[in-house]
């Protein structure tokens, strides 16, 4: 193997491995010191970085549904990290946050999560990198939402014996999600460092 093949393939495996790494940092340090959160804004523009590498790993087999899914986590990633500055640059200018970032924040986290998905499912149709983390990595963050859709329902139930266990899982899912999303990318990241990059059809 050549020094330049090994270098491209380190570079395919380094922007996954690194936004996971960073999302994990996030979730486990925040509870040492707050500014950790400030780790997704990095992760999400890896993010970017990611969705080209995993796509071009596959070298056209995750095929139109796989462009669809690059180009949506891609769109996704941008508007997170354009709202985030919107954000706060309002709250520096401002003091607060305007009624409408709300949406904007909103919108940008809905083409996130349908950029995973189809990205997801594509790769794990492919079958060139896991299809055990392609899965995992279009299912967390919606299993992670549906979770804490379920908590949040448990918590206002009438019944009384639903409202404890509602509250001791209320943000679990946030948490569960996003650790199976960022340890599914650093496996892929990883395993795309080590196999030799399939045939374009």
């Amino acid at each position: 193997m050549s020094e330049t093949t090994g270098v491209t393939r380190a570079s395919k495996g380094s922007a996954p491995v690194a936004a996971g790494s960073l999302i994990l940092l996030a979730l486990v340090g925040h509870s040492v010191a707050d500014w950790l959160w400030l780790a997704l804004v990095p992760a999400a523009g890896l993010m970017v970085l990611t969705a080209r590498d995993l796509h071009a790993w596959q070298a056209g087999r995750d095929g139109v549904l796989g462009v669809v899914g690059t180009l949506t986590l891609q769109g996704g990633s941008v508007l997170l990290l354009l709202s985030a500055l919107a954000g706060a640059v309002a709250r520096a200018g401002l003091g607060m946050e305007p009624a409408w970032m709300s949406m904007v924040n909103t919108w940008s986290a809905w083409v996130f999560l349908i950029g995973v998905i189809l990205l997801g499912t594509a790769t794990a149709i492919a079958g060139v990198l896991p299809r055990g983390s392609a899965l995992a990595f279009a299912a967390s963050i919606p299993v992670g939402f549906a979770l804490d859709t379920v908590a949040e329902r448990m918590a206002g139930s009438a019944g009384v014996t639903w409202i404890a266990p509602g509250v001791l899982l209320a943000g679990v899912g946030f948490y569960l999600g996003h650790a199976i999303f960022a340890l599914a990318l650093v496996r892929m990241g990883l395993r795309a460092r080590r196999l030799e990059p399939p045939a374009a059809f």
